[in-house]
């Protein structure tokens, strides 16, 4: 019989956007992520994880109900899961559960009802008080059909609508709107929230008692893709300036996939050089965070685990963003797990994202650790799970 051992924490930390080739252990050109591909050397890396979307709402919903987005149903932004069969499983036996996300489970699509402890981060870019405001979805209409041919234009376009209709919420919009445009011309750009989710989550894990189980979920690499200003010229020459990114930040993605607009070589290199500098900037958070963990632990070592929702092109394919189409490289996707009990090493065969719910939910039994290891037919399909006991160094993995 196996001794039962103590539950350790679980710490979750899901990108949105990063593919996996942006992650150095998975073939980035760059140093993007130092911190992590130190915890990949001493932890699991899936070379072939799969996300079973490519867009964030059925991704999320098959992590947490380990289904397939056929079979859960969270296909469009008016669906809603009823629960969350992950964190609900982990409340029951014995987890105290927090999330921290100005993302997907900040909003009423029934995924954070079930954590114990839930903080919205609100900071990130663009976000309104009263998104849903009359005003504000017309000229948001008028803009993407083309009406404004400068900022101006529309702010004038806007002040007057507002002014014949008296709305505060429209005026309140408007100020938020129209300072973070001002501020981004500057060059004055700041994070989407990474920070606070960080230290959000840090406040988490030092309060109650364990075992507790985190997901900090970031917003950081999705487009536009503005790094905070100290990491912009991280890949790019100084003399790059702050109009030239702009302009090229500017260009449709959509349109672009369309065959409406062309997104030069040029542009190409600048926003894949500021995707790739908003990737390092997160690395380096994370790297702070983990380190006041380890200092401030006094239990086990935790569970780490680190993956993205899905990738986003660069027009491979004629495919910007994660637009148009599935495909498999916008599933392609990082998927790290540090475990003290698995052996470190390399997994070369194809997993899916949904097989995390199995994985976290063999955790609390405590007596054996199972790491992931997927059927070799398809990224998609249902995997088995493969029970592991030797200590690290000494794989067992086929």
């Amino acid at each position: 019989m196996y001794a039962k051992m103590k539950q350790r924490d679980i710490i979750f930390l899901l990108f949105d956007t990063a593919r996996a080739d942006s992650f150095g252990c998975l073939g980035a050109s760059r140093d993007t992520t130092p911190v992590l591909d130190s915890l990949a050397s001493d932890g699991l890396v899936y070379e072939r994880a799969y996300s079973n979307s490519i867009w964030s709402l059925p991704a999320y919903a098959s992590v947490f109900t380990g289904e397939l987005p056929s079979e859960h149903g969270a296909v469009d932004w008016e669906q809603r899961l009823n629960g969350n069969p992950l964190v609900e499983y982990l409340g029951e036996n014995g987890y105290r559960t927090g999330c921290v996300s100005p993302h997907l489970l900040s909003g009423d699509f029934g995924l954070s009802d079930a954590f114990d402890v839930h903080h919205v981060v609100n900071n990130f870019d663009e976000r309104l008080p009263y998104p849903d405001e009359s005003v504000t979805q017309t000229v948001k209409s008028r803009t993407q059909s083309g009406k404004y041919d400068s900022l101006l234009e529309k702010a004038t376009d806007f002040t007057s609508l507002a002014m014949r209709q008296r709305s505060y919420r429209a005026f309140m919009n408007g100020v938020a709107y129209f300072r973070t445009k001002i501020r981004n011309r500057r060059g004055e750009w700041t994070d989407d929230g990474a920070d606070e989710v960080l230290t959000r989550s840090r406040e988490f894990l030092d309060s109650g008692v364990g075992p507790r189980f985190l997901f900090a979920n970031f917003i950081e690499p999705h487009a536009p893709y503005r790094p905070p200003a100290e990491y912009v010229h991280t890949y790019l020459d100084e003399d790059v300036g702050v109009d030239r990114l702009e302009k090229a930040l500017s260009k449709s993605f959509v349109g672009a996939t369309a065959g409406n607009v062309t997104i030069g070589e040029r542009d190409r290199e600048i926003l894949r050089a500021l995707y790739d500098a908003e990737v390092r900037y997160l690395d380096d958070r994370i790297g702070e965070f983990l380190q006041n963990v380890e200092a401030q632990s006094e239990g086990p070592d935790p569970v780490i685990v680190v993956a993205s929702d899905h990738g986003d092109l660069f027009g491979e394919r004629g495919i910007w963003g994660h637009q148009s189409e599935i495909d498999r490289d916008l599933a392609h996707v990082p998927l790290i797990v540090s475990h003290p009990d698995l052996p470190a090493g390399r997994v070369e065969s194809p997993v899916s994202l949904r097989q995390l719910y199995t994985f976290f939910t063999s955790l609390p039994k405590g007596t054996s650790v199972a790491s992931i290891r997927a059927t070799p037919s398809s990224p998609s399909t249902s995997a088995g799970i493969h029970s592991c006991q030797s200590s690290r160094g000494t794989s067992t993995r086929t």
